[in-house]
């Protein structure tokens, strides 16, 4: 019996990756007339040395990949592109859109604008600029170079290989994430969209009503198998649907508990996830819990003041406004 590789006609790379997580899962599938490549990891030395013997390995010739297509924006995904299209001459396909991070001096010129909620979400002056710095090298050394994109936020269906798979659009882990279904053999690649611990880093006015729509969207697909770009495979996918669900439901609530005595993004960061870790963990995980915060907002749980240092998130129907005060005198964004 065929494996679901062999009847997918398709290839797992996995990259080293020098973050939270310590690899990434590429593919490349093999078509009639030439391969199609997913996801392309970032990009070293290294990295492209391994793209280089893989094509040996697989009696490539670099000119016979057809497309590189990237699930979204994120440097681990799409870091590389750049490089390969130039050894490849591949088209780059991706969901493109005016706030991507592929727009890196567009992304770095709004994150240093001082007017970016990022300076109000109360850190220390030291510690927003050692994250702000640590991100700027990142992808100036992991993106060297930005490839042509070509847009394919309007199409329905793609081949990959010899396959055709249709193209969800699935916010949650990023606003611009595109997924691969196959309806017949019912499997999923699903890049970051079920991935444990699934940093959100959407960019829309309802990020969090967004996430639990692409989870319902997923529950109602027959899913026998799903490949994510960092983990293995799984399947009983519901079950790890509901789970989820339930999880970011648990932390909404905690969090609602929390702030009876109000706080800072920083602090409500501090205390819903780890303090420890890379830098890059500090930064997705800061922008999670501000959407957290700015979704119990917008559902009227919870009210956010503005000072011209920080944003204060208070749940009044638990606390007092001078209970507030004590760790509102704690914020410090470095400025002036």
């Amino acid at each position: 019996m065929k494996s679901i590789w062999e009847k997918l006609g398709a290839t797992e790379i996995i990259m080293d990756l020098p973050l939270w997580v310590d690899n990434i899962h590429c593919f490349l599938f093999r078509g009639k007339d030439g391969w199609d490549l997913l996801d392309t990891g970032i990009y070293t030395p290294g990295a492209m040395e391994t793209w280089k013997e893989t094509f040996r390995k697989l009696r490539i010739n670099p000119l016979d990949i057809r497309q590189i297509v990237v699930t979204h924006d994120h440097v681990d995904h799409f870091g590389a592109a750049g490089e390969l299209q130039k050894l490849t001459q591949a088209p780059v396909k991706m969901m493109m859109q005016k706030n991507s991070l592929v727009s890196l001096k567009d992304w770095l010129k709004a994150i240093l604008d001082e007017d970016n909620a990022f300076n109000y979400f109360g850190l220390p002056r030291e510690l927003k600029e050692k994250v702000i710095w640590e991100k700027i090298t990142q992808f100036k050394n992991w993106a060297p170079s930005i490839p042509n994109i070509e847009d394919i936020s309007d199409q329905e269906t793609i081949f990959l290989g010899c396959e055709r798979y249709q193209i969800l659009k699935l916010a949650g882990h990023c606003t611009n994430q595109i997924c691969f279904y196959h309806p017949d053999l019912e499997v999923l690649f699903a890049g970051d969209t079920l991935v444990t611990p699934n940093h959100l880093n959407i960019t829309t006015k309802e990020p969090l009503t967004e996430y639990f729509n692409s989870l319902e969207l997923l529950q109602k697909k027959k899913i026998a198998y799903l490949i994510p770009s960092h983990g293995k495979p799984f399947t009983r996918v519901k079950i790890r649907i509901g789970l989820i669900a339930e999880y970011r439901k648990q932390q909404l609530a905690a969090l609602k508990e929390y702030l009876a005595k109000g706080s800072t993004v920083y602090q409500a960061y501090l205390f819903l996830l780890s303090s420890s870790g890379a830098l890059s963990d500090l930064f997705f995980g800061l922008t999670e819990v501000y959407y957290f915060l700015e979704h119990l907002v917008t559902q009227g749980d919870i009210k956010m003041i503005t000072t011209k240092d920080c944003f204060y998130y208070l749940n009044l129907k638990g606390g007092e406004r001078n209970e507030m005060d004590e760790r509102r005198s704690g914020c410090s964004n470095g400025k002036d």
